[in-house]
């Protein structure tokens, strides 16, 4: 006959298990769709994150491009806001290159489908929480993913305008 003390121990055990095994199971396991070596990608400078873009948009892989491009974005914005007293011709130089040499053919991909740059947003607060960079805690990084969340919902509140402004300048909408 089986003791029914050692048995709950049992069954507890076997669900903290359970929940242990839940909890560990690989992002994409939990229902976000974070591309391949996003964990490794955490711990790259932010330009270094932006820079997956290019190539994976001439391979037709927009989607992900998007996400790096978004990815890098948050840190690099974070960086620069915790480091105001930066060399204006460095990182903040090197940023603004970033944003019009790598943001310009992405953003002109992603607003193609308004939904794609708001899935991708919140899959980079996911991907941010996930594997989060300690040099970049604080209020100055919850500000910027604030800002990031911000401009996620104003996206989808001015769909219908992205949408007929892309018709009118001769661009696509998927």
């Amino acid at each position: 006959m089986v003791d029914r003390r050692s048995w709950l121990r049992g069954g507890a055990l076997s669900i903290a298990a359970l929940w242990a095994s839940l909890t560990a199971l690989p992002a994409t396991a939990q229902g976000i769709n974070l591309p391949d070596g996003a964990e490794a990608a955490a711990r790259l400078p932010p330009s270094d994150v932006m820079a997956k873009a290019p190539p994976l948009l001439g391979a037709g892989r927009g989607d992900e491009a998007t996400f790096w491009f978004y990815a890098g974005q948050l840190r690099y914005r974070s960086y620069l806001a915790a480091h105001r007293d930066l060399d204006r011709t460095g990182h903040p130089a090197l940023f603004a290159a970033l944003i019009e040499t790598i943001g310009r053919p992405v953003n002109e991909y992603a607003f193609g489908d308004v939904t794609t740059p708001a899935r991708t947003i919140s899959m980079v607060l996911e991907w941010d929480r996930l594997y989060p960079d300690p040099s970049l805690a604080g209020p100055e990084h919850e500000k910027t993913r604030d800002g990031l969340e911000g401009l996620r919902k104003q996206i989808m509140a001015q769909a219908d305008s992205i949408r007929r402004e892309r018709q009118q300048r001769g661009l696509p909408n998927r």
